[in-house]
């Protein structure tokens, strides 16, 4: 009997769905439309398109799998949308106007730069807790953890009481300095699961041991606000699987690239806000592997945005902080830039000009030519009047697109207002669009120092193969892949994730200016001993998720910085024990991790370097499933097996149409071409030349 691994992705569309045959390596893909309201009927459904694939009914699939792996968007619609829990938040006296305060960028924080200009429109983030839901505690732990004024359980359990009286769901408790002495937090925890069991309660001393209060704060308050709802959505969706066969625990994926339990993940529910594009970049930074393509910027068009990720020598770009609706948290993350431009992106005129997104028409109603009481005209229908998606072959003929409504919309709505006609107004729809994704990559790689020539695009997403070809052949990329995975490459990189926690500490050290040797003011001793620490605790975290401690593999990473400097760069640590002369050679390690973001000679050493934060970042590799390799066809080459009229640059074109699943390795399609999958469709432009490689990813470069 076949066994498996599933990977599943909850897009703001469609839900996608992979199953690999482990012992063989066959990969099958499967999209459902999103329910927005439960979404484990969504998953549910793919996963019966996958059974029905196979010949067997859902309970044999789900009994025979190995691994199971989800994506989510769950936390990320609670806190856009902010419908979460009504929560408390304790804090040190004096401190109650942290969330409100704010940093000074929060206006701008994650704003698109033309809408920075519009400095009259500029607000802070709508507020997740209540000023009055707020309470001061009485208490003092110094910078060095000293306790200087002792929490009163009194005074707890009567904040506690007040907080429930006004409403209260789940409470988050962000003290003074908790991170180096967590002993009032411990407290507050006692008080309330002794006083108030059930209730959802974060510790930001636990959820995130670091300096700097603001961001330590909004983490601690975004994670009670997004935790009842996705335990509830976490909890339907493991019993549902239960329900229907499955006999193994199925995992989340994180935002920091790994995967968690779902009893972990609920817990940390602020660690799920990057879920999805995270595991779009894990996929890639796996199928780069494969490839031997080191260097990739990853490029997920999917309904409703455009997400681009970096991944350089075979590692995802990371970040030690997030922004998520303006608000910076303190997740680790994969690095992901992303604007409001996917195949559901409404466009409409504004004072005589086009915009393309922000807004999209989402998984319900959806693109005017779903026909389910869209008027608006997206990206989609744009597509669909331009000829380059073919309405009746949509999902493979099993969602039937309506023409004539995308048609009309495009007229109403674009074409009329500008005085154009209705195809001149849908290519000038994707002409945007395709420029917008093309400054976001140039966003993402020039302005971190790297030449986007030097890159390969990775182009998926349900509506990415389409647009591909357009936004990579404008920033210049070495070639432009379409996995063949495409559709669905989230899922994709979901299901090759591996068990992965973070575990970190902020224990500031400093270096005085001119200082030669870091061993002189930095103990080794005492950097072992704290990584040490960090160790225990990852591996402790990895068996409670059911991981096997001795298949642990940790990597070291410190968060340092010049003196006098606000923010910190993340250099990786080679050492699991320290000497003086390993100590002595972090420095060489920071002054190479600054100059690789800001340039050669950058760095200077002589200002005097401090060690922030310390992290450890541990996995257990799960099993990959292995790709299937295929041979060229033999005999003649590829005919297209039909045509479809195309409006291109200003005229109607008979374009050759390929059948995607046809392709065989080595086949060659030159642009302009279509190439028609049941789950997506990919254009190929004049110029251009496609060629299929032996795991079926399609390879776009020039023809010349």
């Amino acid at each position: 009997m076949s066994t498996y691994s599933i990977g599943s992705d909850v897009g703001g569309t469609f839900t996608d769905v992979v199953v690999v045959e482990r012992e063989t390596g066959r990969l099958a893909q499967f999209k459902s439309p999103t329910t927005p309201n439960d979404v484990s009927e969504g998953i549910i459904a793919a996963l019966r398109l996958a059974a029905a694939a196979e010949d067997i009914e859902l309970r044999e699939l789900l009994e025979n799998t190995e691994i199971y792996s989800q994506g989510t968007t769950v936390a990320t619609n609670i806190l856009v949308q902010r419908r979460g829990a009504k929560i408390g938040l304790l804090q040190t006296a004096g401190f109650g106007d942290t969330m409100f305060i704010q940093r000074a960028g929060s206006r701008t924080a994650g704003v698109p730069e033309a809408e920075i200009k519009l400095f009259s429109k500029l607000v802070k983030p709508a507020p997740i807790v209540e000023r009055d839901m707020v309470v001061e505690l009485h208490e003092r732990v110094d910078v060095n953890g000293t306790v200087l004024a002792e929490l009163s359980r009194d005074e707890v359990s009567a904040a506690v009481a007040d907080l429930r009286e006004g409403g209260a769901e789940a409470i988050a408790v962000s003290l003074l300095w908790s991170f180096k002495n967590d002993v009032h937090e411990r407290l507050i925890r006692e008080v309330v699961e002794a006083e108030a069991p059930g209730l959802y309660l974060t510790l930001s001393s636990e959820l995130l041991p670091r300096i700097r209060e603001y961001e330590r704060t909004v983490t601690t308050v975004i994670n009670s606000y997004v935790g009842p709802e996705l335990s509830r959505s976490l909890g339907t969706l493991a019993e549902r699987l239960k329900q229907e066969g499955m006999r193994v625990e199925p995992l989340l994926m994180q935002s920091h690239g790994g995967l968690a339990s779902f009893a972990k993940s609920m817990e940390r529910g602020a660690g799920t806000l990057m879920s999805g594009p995270a595991g779009g970049v894990a996929g890639s930074a796996y199928l780069g592997e494969l490839l031997d393509q080191p260097n990739i910027v990853t490029a997920d068009m999917g309904g409703t945005s455009f997400d681009v990720g970096i991944v350089v020598d075979q590692q995802p770009h990371t970040a030690s902080e997030a922004i998520i609706d303006k608000y910076l948290t303190g997740m680790s993350s994969v690095k992901v830039s992303a604007i409001g431009a996917g195949g559901g992106s409404i466009a409409k005129v504004v004072n005589g000009y086009l915009e393309v997104g922000p807004e999209s028409a989402g998984a319900v109603p959806g693109p005017a030519c779903y026909a389910q009481g869209g008027e608006d005209p997206t990206v989609t229908d744009a597509d669909v009047v331009l000829g380059i998606i073919d309405p009746d072959y949509f999902l493979g003929g099993r969602l039937k697109l309506d023409a004539r409504a995308a048609w009309q919309a495009v007229k109403d709505k674009v074409a009329t207002p500008l005085g154009v006609s209705v195809e001149e107004a849908a290519e000038a729809i994707k002409s945007i669009t395709d420029n917008k994704m093309a400054d976001l990559i140039r966003r993402a790689t020039i302005e971190q120092g790297y030449d986007p020539r030097e890159f390969v695009i990775f182009g998926y997403g349900g509506a990415g193969p389409t647009h591909a070809a357009g936004y990579g052949e404008e920033v210049g990329a070495k070639a432009i892949i379409v996995p063949a995975t495409a559709a669905s490459h989230s899922a994709y990189g979901i299901a090759t994730s591996d068990l992965r926690v973070t575990t970190e500490r902020s224990q500031p050290m400093a270096a005085p200016p001119l200082a030669e040797r870091f061993s002189e003011h930095f103990s080794h001793t005492e950097i072992t001993e704290i990584f040490d620490q960090l160790d225990a605790q990852a591996r402790q975290e990895l068996a409670g998720q059911g991981g096997d401690p001795g298949e642990v593999v940790i990597n070291h990473v410190l968060d340092m910085r010049f003196r006098g400097q606000i923010y910190e760069v993340s250099a990786p640590v080679q050492n699991t024990s320290f000497t003086a002369a390993d100590v002595d050679d972090l420095k060489h390690g920071f002054v190479r991790a600054y100059e690789s973001l800001y340039g050669e000679g950058s760095a200077y050493a002589p200002s005097g370097i401090e060690i922030v934060t310390f992290r450890a970042q541990a996995l257990i590799r799960n099993p990959k499933p292995a790709l299937s390799r295929h041979r060229p066809r033999s005999g003649a080459g590829v005919e297209p097996a039909r045509e479809r009229t195309v409006f291109l640059r200003g005229e109607h074109t008979a374009l050759p149409v390929y059948e995607g699943e046809n392709l065989a390795s080595q086949d060659t399609v030159t642009g302009p071409a279509l190439i028609d999958y049941t789950t997506t469709t990919a254009f190929v432009d004049s110029g251009q030349r496609a060629v299929v490689d032996d795991l079926l990813n399609l390879v776009i470069t020039k023809e010349n």
